[in-house]
């Protein structure tokens, strides 16, 4: 029917928008413009397909910070919404403005798959590599089944890529080497059919770059990750993996890489691991990559080459071929070989994983000069190992001292910060920890407080600040508690809490007699909320002629307090000596904005028009799609008449996801 057409549009608009406010970052932004109260259908194909979307970006962010449990949590709704969109996409006809039925179908089967690998990803994480193959190979059969309804999707081939190298990675890992290279094979051919049908696909040429580091072919990685950034250089990903790689051979690019990745990087998004690698490496400081399959055995091991008497540029090229990464890199004077290599660690001979960092010391002829040690108190480890590092010095010892408020933080340092010592010093650091024998604090929300000072006492640990809190909750039992449950604490250290107090009730005012809105701002004063009646009356026009409950009634807070305004008379003078009439609110829907305010203001009614965020009616013709009161009400001059306007529905297909 033409009402469900216009309905689909509508849904089909706000999946849009939600989309472009996601796919730049905004996922505020972009949940509240598929709000139900917005009357978007929540039923709807898109819409179902934007909130699965939205809660992936959540579980990509939770994963970064390394909440895995909120990550599978995110998952969870990501999946459900995929599942019911897909349903729907088969019951539904289409939106009309998206693509065609199959291709939409395609999109959601491809999400679908991406929750999988997702979940996949964080199994192989956790060592559940049973179940990590078992969601690879549940996304794989997804977009196998994504392909055949449209073999020229390009994130279908993508994602069957990631499955089948993932699976790949799972073989390396339960030692499968021929499983492993089968699966890498069909995940490069996977890639390479999109680079094919879509050269300029950045997507495929990042992946590609990640699948030939798994290989341990960082050359080939370097060089597809460079592509990506050439096909598409807003996208963020390839900046991140390039700079990770060439933080050894060639640090000052890999700083500019990491810096033009954060700036690229939507701010939603900065909280996590890559966030901050990026910034230290940014500022210079070496990052440990994340590990890779190859490698990872015994059995390929590298042996570390002899550095000691090689120039600088000779000993960053061996540690490259050997496929091991430069560390810090030192100077130290006083030497007769500047520039050249005179310590390393770990030293010539030792084993050593792939991509592990090798530390040089490099002389110089110059005499040091004094440095002054920096202040780390307070830092944590790697904020102080970084300062210490910036001036030229060394982290000496590091020792732990039980701590209940600084844990991981420096708690003393020797020398003291302002001191001038040498360059190369060490500098000693007194981490803060929880002990030996620390306590996991309990979960005490919903315990009364007797309870939870008997079981904070009951493990070792004090009852801290203890503060009451008016609520709903019942009487005495905790509402907050600091620190969070599950944190590890030393013993002794104190546990706050805050228990529920009941709400003390609110005396009604007289409010007769006054305005409106002087009334609603007395409630609000109050934490009251109001319901407005309105009627003719000889009071003047906006004045409070009765309310309920009356002056000194005891209510909770938030009660909604009625207020009758008077409206005037509908002839004749009032109190403010204005004779009014009562006229029909004119039928404004689906007018252009401007003839709408005409028609209202011609009655002698106020019209007043609302916008949706984020639209623009200036250049657009925007349409009334509602309006309040309808059509044909009588009301009296000078009333407010409301009118929602929109811009025309313009579909505009959008990529996977």
């Amino acid at each position: 029917s033409r009402l469900n057409s216009v309905r689909r549009r509508e849904a089909a608009f706000a999946a849009d928008l939600a989309e472009a406010y996601r796919l730049t970052g905004q996922l505020s932004r972009a949940q509240e413009s598929l709000a139900e109260d917005l009357g978007v259908d929540q039923r709807s194909t898109p819409v179902l397909n934007a909130r699965g979307n939205l809660s992936l970006d959540s579980a990509d962010i939770a994963l970064d910070k390394g909440d895995a449990n909120q990550a599978k949590a995110e998952l969870a709704k990501a999946q459900a919404f995929y599942q019911a969109a897909l349903q729907g996409q088969q019951t539904q006809p289409s939106a009309g403005a998206r693509s065609g039925p199959t291709e939409s179908a395609s999109t959601i089967q491809t999400n679908l798959a991406e929750v999988n690998s997702s979940g996949g990803y964080i199994a192989q994480r956790e060592g559940d590599l049973q179940t990590a193959k078992s969601r690879y190979e549940a996304s794989a059969q997804l977009l196998n089944s994504a392909r055949q309804a449209n073999p020229q999707y390009p994130f279908a081939l993508t994602e069957l890529g990631r499955a089948y190298q993932r699976l790949g990675n799972v073989a390396q890992l339960e030692g499968s080497q021929d499983e492993a290279r089968a699966a890498y094979t069909r995940a490069e051919s996977q890639y390479r059919q999109a680079i094919v049908s879509h050269p300029d696909m950045a997507e495929a040429f990042f992946h590609l770059g990640d699948l030939f580091e798994d290989e341990g072919n960082p050359a080939a990685a370097k060089e597809n990750y460079q592509r990506a950034i050439k096909a598409r250089p807003e996208q963020p990903e390839s900046y991140y993996s390039l700079a990770l790689l060439l933080q050894g051979e060639n640090p000052q690019l890999a700083a500019a890489l990491a810096a033009v990745y954060l700036k690229l990087l939507p701010a939603v998004f900065q909280h996590g691991e890559k966030a901050r690698n990026a910034k230290l490496i940014r500022q210079g400081v070496p990052i440990q990559p994340p590990k890779r399959p190859i490698g990872s055995t015994e059995s390929e091991l590298i042996t570390v080459p002899n550095l000691v008497n090689r120039t600088r540029a000779d000993a960053l090229q061996a540690i490259n071929v050997a496929g091991l990464i430069a560390g810090n890199v030192e100077k130290r004077g006083g030497s007769n070989a500047p520039d050249t290599v005179i310590e390393q660690k770990p030293a010539a001979g030792a084993k050593a994983r792939r991509r592990s960092s090798i530390d040089l010391v490099l002389g110089t002829n110059r005499t040091p000069q004094p440095v002054q040690v920096p202040g780390v108190r307070n830092d944590k480890l790697e904020t102080a190992r970084r300062k210490i590092t910036e001036k030229g010095l060394t982290v000496g010892q590091i020792s732990e001292r039980v701590s209940c408020e600084s844990i991981g933080k420096v708690l003393e340092q020797n020398p003291k910060g302002g001191t001038k010592v040498d360059p190369g010093s060490p500098v000693d650091i007194t981490i803060g920890s929880v002990g030996e024998d620390a306590a996991t604090v309990p979960n005490l929300i919903g315990h009364s407080q007797e309870e939870a000072e008997t079981i904070i006492q009951r493990i070792g640990l004090r009852v801290g600040r203890v503060r009451r809190e008016p609520n709903s909750a019942s009487a005495g039992t905790v509402l907050s508690q600091k620190p969070d449950a599950g944190t590890r604490l030393a013993r002794e250290c104190s546990v706050e809490f805050s228990f529920a107090i009941p709400i003390p009730d609110v005396k009604v005012d007289n409010y007769v007699g006054m305005t409106s809105r002087e009334a609603q701002v007395l409630l609000a004063l109050k934490g009251l909320s109001w319901n407005i009646k309105r009627q003719a009356a000889r009071e003047a026009r906006g004045r409070v002629i009765a309310q309920e409950p009356q002056h000194g009634t005891l209510v909770r807070p938030g009660f909604s307090v009625s207020l009758t305004v008077s409206e005037g008379q509908p002839d004749g003078p009032n109190d403010d000596g204005v004779s009014r009439r009562s006229v029909p609110v004119p039928n404004v829907m689906n007018k252009p904005k401007g003839e709408a305010e005409n028609l209202i203001r011609q009655l002698g009614l106020v019209p007043r028009v609302i916008v949706p965020r984020g639209t623009d009616c200036s250049e657009a013709v925007c349409h009334v799609y509602r309006q309040e009161p309808a059509a044909n009400t009588q009301v009296l001059v000078g009333t407010e008449v409301t009118v929602w306007v929109r811009p025309p529905y313009y579909g505009v297909p959008g990529p996977g996801r």
